[in-house]
């Protein structure tokens, strides 16, 4: 990862250079040069009280939760903090020399003597606040990665979960029986049937480990399953649609959600020739609908993991939430479209 031009390089390490330069000629001015002693560890707790203090400033919650979002105020954290370890470091630095000046009778605090603190002040602050600047950039880049991870981890277990659904003997059992049927009463409509079957395999094979899909894609897949869902049912399962092409076009969204949200209706909803359950699709310019109005099982009493899932996995891709309403034997998940 690149974090600095070579112009930005070359600036840092000229005016790093410059002050150093400064530090040095002001520093041979003094009557009195440094020394090494009790005051040497003194001075090293203060650049480190600087440094808590740089570190405290660039890890503080609520300067984050303002600025981190956008990169000028990531570089607005940069350059604050390379202010307030230096004004810090200066206060210190006084503080010091007066202590140097009452108890070892050294010269008192002088015009110098600030000048060349403030130097060396803003000379630590730099380093320390850049230190701390790459290594926040470095810890944001791995939990940027991390987190796409965790995306793709969602999307596998939700490919992992449908495919398991309808690889479970059950299913397969329905679907090949229903085949069996349709070839002798109708090879057009049998041949329809495999064909769905077919392209939903492959759409999930194909989409397993992208992060979005197109809107219109998912969209038919979800038809195509609710075709192979309805020649089990017959009857007993109504879908309505009042969605258009235009409303779904260039719009984009995560794969396998629809299917999803299908399988939560399907499983828990009674379905058979005296209990109808009824889906209907709509949508606005932001949103996709499902709507389904059937008589719960009394066995469930909760859409479970799927909708944990589907929540999870929008949550990486977008402030907008899904919401969700039940109201008797209606119940309806509003989905974004991004």
């Amino acid at each position: 990862m690149k974090l600095f031009s070579i112009y930005k390089r070359l600036l840092i390490s000229l005016i790093i250079s410059l002050i150093l330069v400064a530090m040095i000629w002001i520093t041979s001015q003094f009557k009195e040069p440094p020394q090494f002693g009790f005051l040497t560890v003194v001075w090293i707790l203060m650049i480190y009280a600087t440094f808590e203090v740089i570190f405290s400033f660039q890890k503080s919650k609520r300067i984050k939760a303002w600025f981190q979002k956008n990169m000028p105020f990531q570089v607005f954290i940069l350059f604050g903090s390379i202010l307030i370890g230096t004004i810090v470091y200066t206060l210190l630095f006084y503080g010091f020399k007066w202590f140097d000046y009452w108890y070892y009778h050294s010269e008192s605090p002088t015009v110098k003597h600030m000048i060349m603190a403030a130097l060396i002040g803003l000379c630590i602050s730099i380093i320390f606040s850049l230190i701390e600047y790459v290594s926040n950039l470095k810890t944001t880049h791995y939990n940027t990665l991390l987190e796409n991870e965790k995306y793709k981890h969602e999307i596998t277990e939700a490919n992992l979960s449908i495919l398991k659904n309808q690889l479970d003997p059950h299913f397969l059992f329905n679907n090949l029986n229903t085949l069996y049927y349709l070839i002798d009463e109708d090879t057009t409509l049998a041949k329809s049937f495999l064909k769905n079957i077919s392209d939903i395999y492959r759409q999930i094979l194909q989409n397993k480990h992208h992060i979005t899909i197109s809107a219109p894609k998912e969209y038919e897949m979800a038809q195509q399953y609710l075709q192979i869902i309805k020649q089990r049912y017959q009857e007993g399962l109504q879908v309505e649609n009042t969605i258009s092409k235009a409303q779904l076009q260039d719009k984009k969204m995560p794969p396998l959600v629809l299917q999803q949200l299908i399988e939560n209706a399907i499983k828990h909803n009674k379905i058979d020739i005296h209990t109808t359950l009824k889906i209907v699709f709509s949508a606005t310019k932001d949103t996709l609908v499902i709507t389904t109005i059937g008589q719960k099982k009394t066995n469930t009493n909760t859409h479970g993991s799927g909708l944990v899932n589907i929540k999870k996995r929008y949550s990486y891709l977008t402030d907008k939430k899904i919401t969700i309403s039940s109201e008797n034997d209606t119940f309806k998940v509003t989905v974004p479209l991004l």
